[in-house]
C-alpha cells in the first residue's frame, strides 16, 4: 500500500526553467543533470514498487531528522517483521574502487554510494527505538541500469 508519493525537487522545477530560458554555468548543468538523472530512475523503482501487495507499506521520498542531523531515504518498504530502506541509483558507466573510495572510468572521485546505507542504518536504528519500533532493518544500496559495472 503506498503511503507517500514521490515529488519532484523543487531544484529540480527550477534548473529545468532556468534552462529554458538562459545558459546555466556548467557546475548547474551537471547538478541538473545528475538531479534529473536520479529523479527518473527513483519514478522507475517506484514504478517496479507497484506490483507489491497490500501487505506492504510504502513510503517514498523521506526526510527525517535525528539528533540535529538530516537524513533522506528514497524508498521505505515495510512489512510486518522487517523495514528495507532503499537507496536508488540510476548509475551509467564504469566505476572503479581503490582504498575505498570510488572512482569514474575518467579516474574522477565520487561520492561512496554505500555511505548512504551506513547514515540510514546508524540514524535510523536510534530513531526507530524512539518510535518504540522494535523491527529488523535491512538497508538495500539498488542500481538500476544494466550497464552499470562496478570493477
Amino acid at each position: 500500500m503506498l503511503f507517500k508519493s514521490r515529488l519532484e525537487l523543487l531544484e529540480i522545477t527550477l534548473l529545468r526553467s532556468l534552462n529554458a530560458r538562459m545558459r546555466l554555468s556548467h557546475k548547474d548543468v551537471s547538478n541538473y543533470t545528475r538531479l534529473r538523472k536520479g529523479f527518473e530512475g527513483e519514478q522507475k523503482s517506484d514504478l517496479w514498487l507497484e506490483g507489491l501487495s497490500e501487505e506492504w507499506l510504502v513510503i517514498h521520498d523521506l526526510l527525517l531528522e535525528y539528533n540535529n542531523s538530516k537524513f533522506q531515504i528514497d524508498s521505505l518498504l515495510i512489512s510486518h517483521d522487517k523495514i528495507y530502506p532503499l537507496d536508488i541509483k540510476n548509475f551509467e558507466g564504469d566505476y572503479f574502487v581503490e582504498a575505498e573510495k570510488w572512482y569514474t572510468s575518467s579516474k574522477k572521485d565520487m561520492k561512496n554510494p554505500y555511505t548512504n546505507r551506513i547514515v540510514v542504518s546508524s540514524y535510523f536504528v536510534p530513531y526507530s527505538a524512539i518510535l518504540a519500533i522494535n523491527i529488523h532493518l535491512s538497508p538495500i544500496l539498488s542500481s538500476l541500469t544494466p550497464n552499470f559495472i562496478y570493477i
